[in-house]
């Protein structure tokens, strides 16, 4: 299972999204969640964790089923390019350890 996740900003909120897919190929999601966040962090450059990751480990505690790949601002490749965009890893305890892949 895929789960394919973004977030919104607008502050002091956000809206954090998730889909969930069996493969990239499936005809239609095995669930949908969609989050909103109160008090995000201000925008700072490379400091996803701070902002963005706090929000998208709230929808994915919300959904039931357990993906075991995760794709982040994944609208290049849900939008039809023949590729994933590069991604980056980082770890951050917010993760609780676990590795969060980002675009």
């Amino acid at each position: 299972m895929i789960a394919l996740l973004d977030v919104h900003c607008t502050e002091p909120r956000a809206r954090a999204a998730c889909i969930v897919a069996a493969d990239w190929d499936a005809p239609r999601p095995l669930e949908t969640r969609v989050r909103l966040v109160g008090d995000v962090a201000a925008y700072e450059p490379g400091a996803f964790w701070k902002r963005e990751l706090p929000c998208l480990l709230a929808v994915l505690g919300e959904v039931r089923a357990a993906p075991l790949d995760a794709a982040v601002d994944a609208a290049r490749r849900m939008a039809g390019a023949h590729r994933m965009p590069p991604l980056a890893t980082a770890v951050d305890p917010l993760a609780r350890g676990r590795a969060v892949a980002g675009a």
